[in-house]
């Protein structure tokens, strides 16, 4: 790595540095840094071959590529573990006992682990009330991205797949749901024509 190069004491050369460093052309750099329009092209050709002018320009140059350089990896690091935590994916993460037991709790969506909420295609609750007329059933269902997809995407990021793979079909992320009873009293029809006389009251 370069040693850092301080602003140049010159504000005139420090605008014209900054301006060719991030791209501009150096005549319209040179103008725009305050200097005469006239004889521009020829005036910042001579101001390039400035010893500290060009040092500064190659060193603001090579912060930004350094930049950027790291805001990439910081990137593909993250599409990385996205794409593994969605192949990788498993429903015990989901759920509290293990995989023998048959009748497994839904672990709390504060217990999920940022792997686990980030294999979630999508999430929602429903309410089903059961014929009996006391017991509605909560069902809590969610979707998972589907893993095939996510394992493809993963291997040719990670540089694994030769040829690309031929595109496959959309497929729809799988489904999971999950119930819980929840006891609750139905209204009594007495109550329920109580309520029926008070909204003919109020009509």
């Amino acid at each position: 790595m370069t040693n850092a190069i301080a602003a140049l004491e010159n504000a005139r050369h420090e605008r014209f540095a900054q301006l060719v460093a991030t791209g501009s052309v150096a005549s319209f750099a040179y103008c725009a840094a305050g200097y005469a329009g006239k004889g521009a092209r020829a005036s910042a050709a001579r101001l390039l071959t400035n010893g500290r002018v060009a040092s500064r320009i190659r060193w603001i140059r090579d912060e930004r590529e350094s930049a950027a350089l790291a805001a990439a990896k910081v990137d593909a690091a993250r599409i990385q573990r996205e794409l593994e935590a969605i192949s990788f994916s498993d429903p015990l993460n989901y759920f509290e006992g293990g995989a023998d037991d048959l009748a497994p709790g839904l672990r709390s969506l504060s217990d999920w682990s940022p792997s686990a909420r980030a294999a979630v295609a999508s999430a929602k609750v429903r309410q089903e009330t059961q014929a009996d007329g006391n017991t509605v059933e909560e069902v809590v269902g969610f979707r998972l991205w589907n893993k095939l997809d996510a394992i493809s995407q993963l291997r040719e990021h990670m540089g694994l797949t030769r040829t690309p793979d031929k595109a496959s079909p959309a497929t729809r992320p799988g489904a999971i749901e999950v119930r819980v009873v929840v006891e609750q009293q139905a209204p009594s029809r007495q109550d329920t024509q109580r309520k029926g006389s008070g909204r003919a009251l109020r009509s």
